[in-house]
C-alpha cells in the first residue's frame, strides 16, 4: 500500500460541495491505485511547525499539494513551503488541480514539483511561462464525478435560478436581481448561507427560498442558472444545465468554459450582463450547451482516468 501525505485539505471549508468532490474524488483514486491517504493537511498557518511538519510526512511515499483555488496573486505559499520540505526529503511530490495565476512570488517553486496539473488553459500556459517543465492540463477533478452527475434527470419546473460569488459585491447584485425575477438563489459555503439567510432574509417574500447548495440533484430544477461560482459551472456542465457564468476572482470559469468552447456565449464579467445574455438564449444556443457539455464533461472524466492510471 502506497503511503500518501495530502496538502491543503479543503474540506476545511465547511459545506462547500466542490471541495468536499475534489477530496472525495482524490480518495476513491487513491484508493483505486492501492494508495492510503494517511494526512489530511489542514493547517493554513504560514508559520506551521517545521519540524512537526517533517515528522508528519516522514511516512509519505508520495506527497500531493490540492492547488485548487489556492495558488493564485502569490497566495498559499505555506502549502509551497510545505512542499519544498517534503521534497528535501526525497518524497515524490505533485502539484494537482491548480489554478496558477499572478505568482511573481512564488513561480520558483514549480520546480520541486515531478508532476503538475492545472485545470485549465490559462492556468496551464502561465505556469509553463513561469518555468515549469512538467505541467498537465487535466480538467477539475470534481469531473471525476460525472458518470453519477450525469445519471440525474434535469426535469425543470422554474425558469432560472442564481448562485453567489467570491466577490461580495457580485453575491449583493445577485441577491437583489434574483429578488426581482422572484427566483431561488444557492450559496456555495454553508457559513455564508447561514449568514445571509440571517441578515438578508428581507429581500425574499414568504414563499421565495434562501438556499445552501448542498447536493448537485438541487439544480436540476431549474431551465438555467446565473452563477458566479467556479466549483457550480463545473456542475452545470456534469448535470447539462445552460449556465451563465459571471467572472470570479481569478480566470478559472472562463478558461474551463473556454476550453470547452463555451465562454462567447455563457461568461461575462458583470451581473447585468449575464441576465442580458439569459434574455438571448435561444434553442439553438441552448443545444449548443448541451452538446459542448457533454462532450467536455466526458472529456475530463477520462483525461482525469487516465492521468491517475500512470501516476503511481
Amino acid at each position: 500500500m502506497i503511503k500518501v501525505a495530502l496538502l491543503n485539505d479543503t474540506t476545511r471549508d465547511i459545506g462547500h460541495w466542490g471541495c468536499n468532490h475534489v477530496i472525495q474524488n482524490i480518495n476513491t483514486l487513491c484508493h483505486e491505485h492501492n494508495c492510503e491517504i494517511y494526512l489530511y493537511d489542514r493547517n493554513t498557518d504560514k508559520d506551521f511547525d517545521y519540524k512537526e511538519f517533517k515528522e508528519q510526512i516522514n511516512p509519505a511515499d508520495i506527497v500531493l499539494l490540492n492547488g485548487e483555488g489556492t495558488l493564485h496573486d502569490n497566495a498559499g505559499s505555506n502549502w509551497l513551503k510545505k512542499a519544498a520540505i517534503a521534497k528535501d526529503l526525497n518524497k515524490k511530490t505533485f502539484l494537482v488541480n491548480s489554478v496558477w495565476q499572478n505568482n511573481t512570488q512564488t513561480k520558483n517553486y514549480l520546480q520541486i514539483f515531478d508532476i503538475c496539473t492545472f485545470r485549465e488553459a490559462f492556468s496551464y500556459n502561465e505556469a509553463i511561462q513561469d518555468g515549469c517543465k512538467n505541467a498537465l492540463k487535466i480538467p477539475d477533478l470534481t469531473f471525476y464525478s460525472w458518470p453519477n452527475l450525469n445519471q440525474y434527470p434535469h426535469n425543470p419546473q422554474k425558469k432560472i435560478a442564481f448562485i453567489d460569488s467570491t466577490k461580495k459585491n457580485i453575491t449583493s447584485e445577485l441577491i437583489k436581481l434574483s429578488n426581482q425575477c422572484k427566483s431561488d438563489l444557492f450559496f456555495m459555503y454553508l457559513k455564508h448561507w447561514k449568514k445571509h439567510k440571517k441578515n438578508l432574509c428581507y429581500f425574499f417574500q414568504k414563499n421565495k427560498n434562501f438556499k445552501h447548495l448542498e447536493k448537485a440533484e438541487q439544480l436540476t430544477n431549474y431551465e438555467t442558472l446565473i452563477s458566479g461560482r467556479f466549483h457550480a459551472c463545473c456542475m452545470s456542465l456534469m448535470l447539462g444545465i445552460p449556465t451563465i457564468s459571471i467572472e470570479s476572482n481569478t480566470w478559472k470559469i472562463k478558461s474551463m468554459l473556454q476550453d470547452a468552447e463555451l465562454e462567447q456565449l455563457f461568461h461575462t464579467t458583470s451581473t447585468q450582463e449575464a441576465y442580458t445574455l439569459y434574455q438571448q438564449l435561444t434553442p439553438e444556443i441552448l443545444n449548443q450547451w448541451q452538446q459542448k457539455s457533454k462532450e467536455f464533461s466526458l472529456s475530463a472524466y477520462k483525461t482525469i482516468s487516465i492521468f491517475w492510471n500512470n501516476l503511481f
